[in-house]
């Protein structure tokens, strides 16, 4: 379902210019908005921090990325010198290339363009060159936690210098980036350094699938002017991680593999059933 204002509903184009609003349903074949998405993007676009709870597949990708997306392209057409950047951060290199994919299909043909970079931490194509020449600095740059980290700590002032423009900064599976153990009700200090790092006055926009008690505390502590957004919050839901192997082989650490065998039941059930892991 869609959202409405005074009983119209809600299209692309009342949040986003009307060239991203014409990729989205174009290139990514989103016709409109649903519900969650419009109450996201109503704070997100007025510059107001978020926190979005939705569950895999929902959407809050797109609710992330367009209001960075937004901010950069108007930032470009005004001040193509001096414009400002945005931070996407994830919290492993597949959805970093998953968001970069994304953004780069968005951007695609934009007058003028937009650049992007992105950046694992393990691998950065011509960080020094790209840093120390200002006009090059990107005006989006996906991340992980540690390619940014790497990004601001650049030689020579080039990363304060791709600091200082920054205006919003979003963050996928923002208790996995940010928190530490299930029960932990404060950051993880390398995620509370990274913050401090950025600009203030930054926007953070936050989105995760899932999150423990223990973790909104600790995300709502730092982040205390948020606007709460939940896939399901006239019920007053959390939202639902939709478990699969490939997430768990994503956000497990080395030696997955025996920690799914774990978790999965032994012996299987039915006549299909596989050898262990």
């Amino acid at each position: 379902p869609r959202a409405s204002s005074r009983g119209r509903l809600m299209r692309w184009h009342d949040f986003v210019r009307p060239a991203l609003a014409k990729a989205v349903r174009a290139r990514l074949s989103v016709l409109e908005p649903n519900a969650m998405q419009c109450e996201a993007l109503r704070p997100a676009m007025r510059g107001e921090d978020l926190l979005l709870v939705a569950q895999t597949g929902s959407g809050k990708t797109l609710a992330l990325l367009l209001p960075l997306l937004e901010s950069v392209t108007r930032a470009v057409e005004q001040r193509p010198s001096a414009a400002c950047t945005a931070l996407l951060l994830a919290p492993s290199d597949v959805l970093v290339e998953q968001h970069a994919a994304t953004a780069r299909t968005l951007l695609a043909g934009l007058d003028p363009p937009v650049e992007l970079d992105c950046d694992t931490g393990a691998s950065l194509t011509g960080v020094s060159g790209l840093l120390e020449d200002a006009s090059r600095v990107p005006s989006l740059l996906v991340a992980t936690a540690a390619g940014a980290r790497r990004r601001l700590e650049a030689s020579g002032g080039a990363g304060r210098e791709w600091a200082a423009r920054l205006a919003a900064v979003a963050i996928d599976e923002a208790d996995a980036v940010l928190c530490g153990r299930p029960h932990d009700t404060a950051l993880r200090p390398d995620a509370d350094a990274l913050l401090d790092a950025l600009p203030a006055g930054t926007q953070h926009l936050l989105a995760t699938a899932f999150l423990t008690s223990e973790h909104e505390v600790a995300l709502t502590r730092r982040f205390r002017r948020a606007v709460r957004v939940s896939e399901h919050s006239t019920a007053g839901q959390r939202g639902v991680m939709v478990p699969t192997l490939r997430q768990l082989f994503r956000y497990l650490g080395p030696g997955a593999s025996r920690e799914v065998a774990l978790l999965l039941p032994w012996p299987p059930s039915g006549r299909h059933a596989a050898s262990p892991l």
